[in-house]
C-alpha cells in the first residue's frame, strides 16, 4: 500500500501544471451527516454540497467553499438547486502514478 502525505509537487520534474475543469452532479445536505470517500469517512452539514464525480466517487464541500469554486453547468439552474455544476478552472500540479 502507498500512503501519501504531505506532497509537494513544485520542485517534481515529473509534475505538470494541468487546468482542472470537470463538470460534477451535486445535491445539498438537509441534515448532518456522513458519507465515505475514498480518503475515507467526511462528515457535513446542512447545506453543503454532496459531491459525485464523473467516475462515482463522492465527496463532501463546505457550502462556502463550494460557492467560490462551483457555477450551475446549465442555463436555469439557480446556484444552490442540485444539478450539474462545473469547477472554475484552476491551475494545478499533477504527477501521473503507476501505482
Amino acid at each position: 500500500m502507498i500512503e501519501l502525505k504531505n506532497l509537494d509537487l513544485r520542485s517534481d520534474a515529473a509534475a505538470q501544471r494541468v487546468v482542472k475543469d470537470e463538470t460534477v452532479n451535486v445535491d445539498f445536505a438537509a441534515a448532518s451527516g456522513e458519507l465515505m470517500s475514498l480518503e475515507g469517512p467526511n462528515r457535513y452539514a446542512p447545506g453543503d454540497a454532496l459531491i459525485t464525480g464523473s467516475t462515482g466517487d463522492r465527496w463532501v464541500v463546505s457550502r462556502e467553499r463550494f460557492d467560490a469554486k462551483y457555477l450551475p453547468a446549465a442555463a436555469g439552474l439557480a446556484h444552490g438547486e442540485p444539478g450539474a455544476y462545473r469547477n472554475r478552472p484552476a491551475i494545478v500540479l499533477a504527477r501521473q502514478m503507476n501505482e
